[in-house]
């Protein structure tokens, strides 16, 4: 928990920091006077500390020498920018003269439950099989060449792993801590916080925090482990949930309309719907002649996305993997294009399976009651979820054409909303991935169809802050449950003390390898130039944050396994790791022919 608590203040500092130099870059060379909250700030922060971050990390790696430089940077920009500083300092006073004692005392118990629910890392497939290792490749070396080709979910080239790298502070604690999404979605959880209190519970806060609330039931495991999907999710949700608070900002916030959603897609390319958004307000700007706004946000958009393109060349020699339709580049370590077909297949295959599987294991319902109560609560508020969300477009045209008094911009956000969700469904409809889009959708949803009721008071302020506050305990009861159950598992299978794990758990969080019997289990296969890799013995592949490593089989060799290409089919492309690898060229033809087979079904 100390560990936790001080990454959140760094991580914090940093983000925030970032973003206010982003900002007051922006004002001052497009001479504007845009205002921002302190989570947009931070929003933005991350946007642009992107750019620095992948332009070194094409020499260096990503790691705790570069936070310190950047905390240097944060800490000379306050120290030579004074009268920004006491500002800051005044309006934080200020922030929290606002609120009551008790106000603050119920923030702080939302804040300590979600700080609880970090304490235990989840064991998710994808973080152990290949997010950890991803996030280590970037804290040890420069991006590498081919290296999608050891791994092929290497490939995905998240700026998430980029980012989380410089924040591990595995230099401090040994192993890693992924705390960078659960202080984000602390941030949004405050900001609505504070909108419910200031706007004395109105409809469309308190229906706000209860979307939040599912949110977080949703995507619980994801806040305490590293994850692809989360960031996104909860940036999507906040972007849209903020504009449809404040509508009247959307034409006054041209650098988040624009920069926050483009850097979105190098997390996760499912992102990219959102991007429609920026086309009316830059044709808006462009109308009005700002051009150095126009100017500034475009040449910011090209360094983040053109950065992710060249991150993504070296990597797997393709400009977006696994799109491996633009076929631009030649380089002796590009990927093979069987591999991408089958990575495209899988992902396409595996959503879609994902999405129904909720509806077909809901008729043993039964068993689930009696064993995986929390698996069918998350069953339960998928199908409640999609099926609103199937019926929200109805809704919206009814009470357009009823002529409801709301706002035209809601129905510009809820076309948005709606492409970005056809997108998802053509593409790759796993809950998982647009879950914030799914929710953001069916709060304007609501928000359209209740018209003027959203700014009615739910109940006085008197009772809300009763009922806040009984909330507040509840959170932090179910975080404390979280804890003893959790506790009580490890215990079993690790065979520790409930005791010694508690106070392991006061310092930090506790890892999920540590659960893992096959953790620190691998074989070794050696490549040319003397390279050894590490192939995992666990049944599933997981290699954790182990280096280099990688899960046997993969074709053509060992068949219907989670890996796609055999390591025994790259080789190294020189003596030193940095070097990168590339799949040998007598295996080219091989790999066609098998992925010819698996798309077609015809393999077994």
């Amino acid at each position: 928990m100390f560990a936790v608590i001080i990454v959140w203040i760094i991580i914090s500092f940093v983000l925030f920091s970032f973003g206010d130099m982003f900002i007051f870059l922006y004002n001052k060379i497009s001479k504007q006077d845009e205002k921002y909250n302190i989570t947009d700030t931070v929003l933005l922060g991350m946007c642009f500390m992107s750019i620095p971050l992948s332009l070194s990390s094409l020499w260096l790696p990503s790691n705790h020498y570069i936070l310190a430089f950047y905390i240097m940077i944060s800490s000379l920009y306050w120290l030579f920018n004074k009268p920004r500083t006491y500002f800051f300092v005044k309006k934080a006073k200020g922030y929290f003269n606002d609120f009551t004692l008790t106000q603050i005392i119920v923030m702080g118990l939302f804040v300590l439950s979600v700080l609880f629910y970090t304490l235990w890392e989840a064991s998710i497939f994808d973080s152990a099989y290949y997010h950890f290792q991803n996030i280590r490749w970037n804290e040890d070396f420069a991006i590498v060449p081919g290296l999608g080709n050891l791994e092929d979910r290497f490939g995905f080239n998240s700026n998430y792993f980029l980012i989380s790298a410089v924040f591990t502070f595995r230099f401090l604690f040994k192993d890693p801590l992924y705390v960078l999404q659960s202080i984000l979605f602390v941030f949004i959880l405050c900001w609505i916080l504070k909108e419910i209190i200031k706007n004395n519970f109105q409809y469309k806060y308190v229906i706000l925090l209860l979307m939040l609330i599912l949110f977080f039931v949703v995507n619980m495991s994801y806040l305490s482990t590293s994850s692809t999907d989360i960031i996104p999710n909860l940036c999507v949700f906040y972007f849209i949930a903020r504009f449809i608070i404040y509508p009247d900002s959307l034409k006054k916030s041209f650098l988040l309309v624009f920069i926050l959603p483009v850097s979105l897609v190098t997390f996760k390319l499912s992102a990219f719907p959102l991007c429609i958004i920026c086309i009316p307000l830059l044709y808006n700007y462009l109308i009005k002649k700002q051009t150095r706004a126009v100017l500034f946000v475009t040449v910011c958009s090209l360094f983040i996305v053109g950065l992710w393109f060249v991150r993504n060349i070296i990597a797997t020699g393709y400009l977006v993997y696994p799109l491996h339709e633009i076929d631009l580049f030649s380089y002796d370590w590009k990927m093979p294009e069987a591999t991408a077909k089958i990575e495209r297949w899988i992902i396409h295959g595996y959503a879609r399976e994902a999405l129904i599987e909720p509806f077909k294991e809901l008729r043993y319902f039964e068993y689930f009651i009696v064993d995986q109560r929390m698996r069918l609560l998350n069953y339960l508020l998928i199908v409640v979820c999609v099926s609103l969300l199937a019926i929200s477009p109805f809704i919206v045209l009814y009470s357009y054409l009823r002529k409801k008094t709301v706002k035209n911009v809601y129905y510009l956000i809820y076309l948005i909303c709606f492409l970005y969700i056809l997108y998802w469904a053509i593409s790759a409809p796993d809950f998982r991935f647009s879950n914030g889009m799914i929710l953001a959708t069916i709060y304007t949803t609501i928000i359209v169809m209740m018209g003027n009721k959203i700014n009615r008071q739910v109940v006085n302020s008197k009772m809300g802050k009763w009922l806040l506050t009984g909330l507040a305990i509840v959170f932090l009861l179910s975080s404390v449950k979280h804890i003893h159950n959790q506790s009580q598992v490890v215990a079993r299978k690790t065979e520790t003390k409930v005791s010694d794990l508690i106070l392991f758990t006061l310092y930090r969080p506790y890892p999920s390898k540590y659960q893992d019997k096959y953790a620190d289990s691998f074989d070794i296969h050696k490549l040319n130039n003397n390279i050894s890799i590490y192939l995992s013995t666990d049944p599933t592949g997981k290699c954790y944050d182990q280096l280099p490593a990688t899960s046997q089989g993969g074709i053509p060799f060992l068949k219907n396994n989670s890996k796609i290409q055999s390591v025994k089919t790259i080789e190294a492309r020189g003596e030193l790791l940095k070097y990168g690898f590339r799949t040998k060229k007598e295996y080219m033809d091989v790999l066609d022919k098998e992925s010819a087979l698996i798309i077609s079904k015809k393999y077994e």
